[in-house]
């Protein structure tokens, strides 16, 4: 029989080290980031910092206008490729997701990059986006 120090090493065991899940949600906001589904980048975060490049900084917003704002901001380009550069635990449940962006603006064949940072918090089991940061 296990004891409950055995249960919590096995658990940290299968665990991969980003988390319950951080991996695949990761994987899951570069998809939804290549297809310009802003709802499905924001999730269900009732409020998160964003800071787009030419959008002054400001404090966390609600879910609805993190949405416009993104929205917003990837409707006037083409996206070539999103990749996961990074996935890192920060502490239990805190973590930081680091992808790049390669894009274009419509038109042109000059392609430019950026990097976009996604803070989370794990709430019940689910990774909650917190702050998401794109520059470059």
């Amino acid at each position: 029989m296990f004891g409950v120090v055995s249960v919590a090493l096995l658990i940290r065991l299968v665990l991969p080290p980003g988390g319950p899940d951080l991996e695949a949600t990761a994987q899951q906001v570069s998809g939804a980031l290549l297809r310009h589904d802003a709802t499905a980048v924001i999730g269900q975060s009732p409020r998160l910092l964003v800071q787009l490049p030419g959008v002054a900084p400001s404090g966390p917003v609600p879910r609805s206008q993190a949405i416009a704002l993104l929205a917003s901001y990837l409707h006037d380009y083409e996206e070539v490729a999103v990749s996961v550069v990074s996935v890192q635990a920060t502490t239990a449940s805190k973590g930081i997701v680091q992808l790049a962006r390669r894009y274009r603006v419509p038109g042109t064949d000059d392609t430019r990059s950026q990097s976009v940072l996604l803070s989370y918090e794990l709430s019940g089991g689910i990774w909650t986006l917190t702050e998401l940061r794109i520059s470059g």
